[in-house]
């Protein structure tokens, strides 16, 4: 969640064709993609928190094995909507209602859409990490043992 966005901003700045007074380095393409580093740096702390809490549930309660993609999908899909019925607050009275709604729903269903599959990308590495961390059966995500 952190070290992609900013090595593929590294990369396109390295290897854009803009033409600029000095040519790109790896230095330089690494320097310009450090803002992205401080935006995401938020966020991969969320993500991290979040997984370790629905992995640690999953040890204690397998049936759990959903609760985080499905709380990605809401997130982003709440996020969308809040986004969205902000941006269209102004067309609400010169378009038809329906037309609106639609608008806002295919958007905000999208953008849950893609949530949920970031989540159970995000459930399956953490499912992957619980299973490789094994030890005689037991997984020491729980603090109490």
């Amino acid at each position: 969640m952190l070290l992609l966005p900013a090595f593929w901003a590294g990369y396109l700045n390295y290897t854009s064709t803009a033409v600029r007074p000095v040519p790109a380095t790896v230095l330089s393409s690494a320097i310009r993609a450090l803002p992205v580093l401080f935006v995401f740096a938020p966020v991969s702390l969320v993500v991290f928190w979040r997984t370790y809490v629905h992995a640690r549930a999953y040890v204690r309660h397998p049936a759990t094995v959903w609760r985080g993609p499905v709380e990605s999908m809401a997130l982003g899909g709440g996020i969308a909507l809040l986004i969205m019925v902000q941006a269209t607050a102004a067309a609400w009275g010169r378009q038809p209602f329906d037309m609106v709604i639609l608008y806002i729903a295919i958007y905000v269903g999208a953008t849950a859409l893609v949530g949920l599959v970031l989540g159970l990308l995000l459930a399956g590495t953490a499912l992957l990490a619980v299973v490789f961390t094994r030890r005689d059966g037991v997984v020491s995500l729980d603090p109490e043992r």
